[in-house]
């Protein structure tokens, strides 16, 4: 869960960096981003800072499979295995297979299609990255809330406040300060009668 946030606020740096850097270029470079123009140098530098974010989450997505498989394999084994947690696991997984194998492939394609066009240019390519985006951050929003569910959920059973703070009711209840008896203990009173086992 920490490195779906990570990852996000990495990818954001990443790309705002290439304005901080053309904004004052370092000494040893800043004649080169002179001689190259601003234009050009940003979109050199924005096509580098995109191409290391999609490596990024390529990675990224391949070891949130792995993460996945070892989180189900261990909802399967665990000793407070029920079917929530087998499915909450199983979802993760499978979000993270879908967005690995299906969306991200489509959303590097789109976005190198349009890298150094201008902005008003491949209206409709970016119209569809938007697309697959907004996809993608549903689905790492919805194993955020599933990773969270599924976390709580462990932590609930290992401290086991369930009977902390529902606890059973006990065998015999007080009314008015008298002991309400059940019908056996009732029958088994001295004064009633008893029963033969």
């Amino acid at each position: 869960m920490i490195g779906m946030l990570l990852f996000g606020f990495v990818a954001s740096q990443s790309l705002a960096n290439v304005d901080r850097i053309l904004s004052s270029p370092p000494a040893p470079v800043a004649k080169n981003v002179d001689d190259l123009g601003s234009d050009a140098a940003r979109l050199l530098l924005k096509y580098q800072a995109a191409e290391l974010n999609r490596f990024l989450f390529e990675a990224w997505g391949v070891a949130q499979i792995g993460l996945g498989a070892a989180i189900l394999s261990a909802m399967v084994f665990t000793a407070h295995r029920n079917k929530l947690l087998i499915g909450l696991a199983l979802f993760m997984a499978v979000a993270s297979l879908f967005q690995a194998a299906y969306i991200r492939p489509y959303m590097n394609a789109l976005g190198r299609s349009f890298d150094f066009l201008p902005l008003t240019a491949a209206a409709r390519e970016r119209e569809n990255f938007n697309s697959y985006y907004v996809m993608y951050s549903v689905a790492e929003v919805m194993k955020l809330m599933a990773g969270l569910l599924l976390t709580g959920r462990l932590i609930f059973d290992r401290y086991g406040w369930k009977q902390k703070l529902m606890p059973a009711p006990p065998d015999r209840m007080q009314r008015r300060g008298k002991p309400v008896l059940t019908k056996a203990e009732a029958v088994n009173d001295s004064n009633n009668g008893h029963i033969d086992g």
